[in-house]
């Protein structure tokens, strides 16, 4: 999701006492951009519903931890008994993954200091190679909500408290946030959830589960975003993880477009070689 466009400017008054002395310019909500206006400090927040179905409904929800220790903590992550260090190795530090089976319903955000992945697996319908078939689920770099609960309008802004929420899927619960009043019993209820309220403990092993991911960024608007706001992107990829028994890209067929402007569609094959006979004269 790009978010662009006019900022919501505010007066700048020069005799305010938030006007800092040293800096006219500066006030503690945002830069004077343009003659009497300053650009107030906002976020934006983009929220998605991820109801993602990997060969079937039953799926599971796998951390990967990518982690550094020394290689018995590696062999242990598979093996936990009757081990010994293996004599091949150049160095005793090393960096490997561990698996993190995720049983009840969860709530995560982006940690760049201890890296995991986000995997959505199917553990009934393994790959060619004996592996679950997954996607994981990659976020862009995301700004971090810091609002806390003494705010008025926390409640409305729950959803962007945690950049991940994991939980079983029900028809009940179909929107990250209200989308009415959520006092209002006339409305259905599942317009009448918060995200958070959904996260009360369930399994979430071998069922159909969804993922509620809330990226977005924090924008201090500066004079370069006047007359109209540099173009700003968050969002996430779905990427196959070990899904397919090899790369996808030889099963799309090939196009190409030659200087004559025409296009060709056809269906990837194998050539065999062939023998051109030839002679050799004088």
């Amino acid at each position: 999701a790009t978010a662009t466009g006019f900022i919501q400017a505010s007066y700048y008054n020069f005799n305010s006492q938030f006007v800092n002395p040293n800096n006219p310019g500066q006030t503690p909500f945002g830069y004077k951009v343009s003659n009497d206006i300053i650009g107030p400090i906002h976020d934006h927040t983009f929220a998605f519903k991820v109801d993602l179905d990997v060969v079937s409904e039953e799926n599971d929800f796998q951390l990967i931890h990518w982690k550094y220790g020394n290689v018995m903590d590696a062999l242990k992550t598979v093996k936990k008994e009757n081990i010994t260090f293996p004599g091949y190795f150049f160095h005793n530090q090393t960096r490997y993954v561990e698996w993190e089976h995720v049983k009840n319903e969860r709530a995560l955000d982006i940690d760049s200091k201890n890296p995991k992945f986000w995997t959505f697996v199917n553990n009934n319908k393994p790959n060619y190679w004996g592996v679950s078939r997954g996607y994981r689920l990659v976020p862009m770099h995301s700004g971090t909500q810091n609002i806390q609960d003494d705010h008025p309008e926390a409640q409305h802004l729950s959803f962007t408290q945690h950049h991940l929420t994991v939980t079983k899927r029900k028809e009940n619960e179909q929107y990250v946030k209200p989308i009415y009043n959520p006092g209002n019993t006339k409305d259905p209820e599942p317009s009448r959830k918060y995200v958070e309220n959904m996260v009360d403990g369930e399994s979430i092993e071998n069922t159909d589960i969804v993922a509620w991911v809330a990226l977005g960024f924090l924008h201090i608007p500066t004079a370069e975003d006047v007359p109209m706001t540099t173009k700003v992107t968050s969002g996430f990829t779905l990427k196959p993880f070990n899904f397919f028994d090899k790369t996808a890209v030889f099963d799309i067929p090939s196009h190409a477009v030659g200087v004559n402007k025409t296009k060709y569609d056809e269906e990837p094959a194998e050539l065999p070689c062939q023998f051109i006979p030839f002679s050799v004269q004088g």
